[in-house]
């Protein structure tokens, strides 16, 4: 008998309690259990006088078993709950990815890492990667966060979303530690525009960036949507120059942007959502009059986060996300690693955004690659409400 087993027989002894969050309610599975229950009593905020709802004892024990074996295999902590079908979801989740990391590792193995196959292996093998590693932390999440969630997806974007802040950072190979970051974010129906700037005023060193986003489906300025699904197409040019290096590197690039909202997967993990992105780049190094001219270059970028929202945050809220971004071209760039596939990888990365008003909010955000970069923004939104 499982510890969420024991758990649900003591919860069935209490006349008139139905149970969640343990896979049974009156013996049934958590599947019939939701809809008997109906979905309210998962809710993010949710309290049911008649559900019994797990102990912090027997969180404690999932999240221990989440790690030993669930770092193995995933949904581990989710079975011990009793939510039998949580932790089917999580093992399928973990197989895809692993099928996924096998097959993009295997071509490139093959074919030795060949330029013409080893983008779209590469692609699977970052998808497979970030499946792999969700599905792990999904049920961490699981197992700590309250029936519900800690924060629910607002359903709509802000028409303006502006961002003003600083930023370290620290790299050993160039002299610049001080930036200024300014971004803005307009949106026009299903289309996005974001300039942003980074500039060093001691050193004159300064990224630009715009990108032009259409958004297939997925939360809309005055959209009502209840969860934060969506699926965007993305092209964008990028210009870093270094004038006191007397060169410049020019970005051209398009992408796929998607976000999942596990509430659609699982009750049990809403409140969390991944994200992926792959696409490729053409970059341009220009090295200056009386150099060696110009010489482009093509890079993959990909990408795949885990997070969870905060609050509601169609008043106040937000997110936290950690993520691994592929892209070489910014300023963390890849990982310093021993052997031969230092610089291969891309870095990592924790940012968290939060309102505490309706309109003003802070951004913070730390990124480790070849560089470390750490930093704090306020942040301004107008527009864009749901009904």
């Amino acid at each position: 008998m499982s510890p969420g087993q024991a758990w649900g027989d003591r919860a069935q002894d209490v006349p008139g309690v139905s149970l969640v969050g343990v896979g049974e309610s009156a013996g049934a599975p958590d599947d019939v259990a939701v809809a008997q229950l109906g979905t309210s009593a998962y809710a993010y905020g949710a309290h049911d006088a008649s559900v019994v709802y797990p102990s912090g004892g027997d969180r404690a024990l999932a999240f221990g078993a989440a790690i030993v074996p669930g770092l193995l295999i995933h949904g581990s902590g989710s079975y011990v709950l009793g939510r039998e079908d949580t932790a089917v979801r999580l093992l399928i989740l973990e197989g895809v990815g692993l099928a996924l990391l096998a097959a993009g590792g295997s071509v490139i193995a093959a074919t030795g890492a060949a330029r013409d196959f080893v983008g779209p292996a590469a692609a699977v093998t970052m998808m497979g990667a970030g499946l792999f590693t969700s599905s792990a932390l999904a049920d961490m999440y699981s197992v700590l966060a309250p029936t519900g969630g800690l924060g629910v997806d607002p359903g709509w974007t802000p028409r303006l979303q502006a961002e003003l802040g600083y930023r370290y950072v620290y790299d050993p190979q160039f002299d610049y530690r001080h930036f200024v970051v300014n971004r803005l974010h307009g949106r026009l129906a299903n289309w996005r525009l974001s300039p942003s700037l980074w500039s060093s005023p001691g050193d004159a060193n300064q990224r630009f960036r715009v990108e032009l986003a259409y958004r297939f489906f997925g939360p809309l300025p005055g959209s009502a949507r209840t969860d934060g699904n969506f699926l965007e197409a993305e092209v964008a040019m990028t210009n870093h120059r270094f004038p006191r290096d007397e060169f410049q590197l020019t970005t051209f690039e398009s992408s796929l942007r998607a976000r999942w909202d596990l509430a659609t997967y699982d009750p049990f993990l809403a409140g969390a959502f991944l994200d992926f992105e792959v696409g490729a780049a053409t970059q341009v190094h220009d090295f200056g009059p009386g150099a060696h001219g110009s010489k482009s270059f093509t890079l993959l970028l990909g990408g795949f986060g885990f997070g969870m929202y905060l609050g509601d945050q169609r008043s106040e809220g937000g997110y936290v996300r950690a993520y691994y971004d592929h892209r070489h071209d910014d300023f963390a760039a890849g990982l310093l690693l021993p052997g031969l596939i230092s610089g291969t990888l891309g870095h990592l990365g924790l940012d968290a955004l939060y309102y505490f008003t309706e309109h003003l909010g802070a951004r913070a955000e730390a990124q480790v690659g070849s560089a470390t970069v750490v930093g704090l923004s306020g942040v301004f939104r107008f527009g864009g409400r749901g009904p």
